[in-house]
């Protein structure tokens, strides 16, 4: 599964937001950030501008923002035990079950802070919801 972050994630600087840290630690820029016409020191990531939207980073498809997401996610579970019957005939119940259900309870992945199943590639959507449920049932 692949994952290409757009938006918040890829823009330096989108609509006045800010930049991850180490986007910023390791991105293109002047040897001298007072002289246009300084030496470029590279960097992982592509220099920063702001309000320049003809920028490579805004206009051209990269792969470098690609990310390979490999991933093990328990999406669903459910744990039961019946009681056998003949423990119940004490209490004059026909049957008492006791069980543990859950979504969305964890996920591994190599993009920490990620749900590989987002719909959606600017990384602003509601993590998913995770559900745990305790019951127990018994008929007389």
């Amino acid at each position: 599964m692949g994952f290409n972050p757009r938006y918040e994630q890829q823009y330096p600087f989108h609509d006045g937001g800010n930049n991850p840290q180490y986007y910023m630690k390791d991105s293109w820029t002047l040897k001298d950030i007072w002289d246009p016409n300084s030496e470029l020191v590279k960097g992982k990531y592509p220099m920063l501008l702001i309000g320049n939207t003809s920028h490579s980073n805004y206009s051209r498809v990269s792969d470098l923002w690609f990310v390979n997401v490999h991933y093990v996610k328990l999406r669903n579970f459910e744990v039961g035990y019946t009681v056998p019957e003949k423990w119940l005939k004490l209490i004059g119940a026909k049957s008492f079950r006791v069980y543990c259900a859950g979504t969305n309870v964890f996920t591994i992945t190599n993009k920490p802070g990620f749900d590989p199943e987002e719909t959606t590639d600017s990384g602003l959507q509601y993590p998913t919801t995770r559900i745990i449920n305790l019951g127990f049932s018994l008929k007389f």
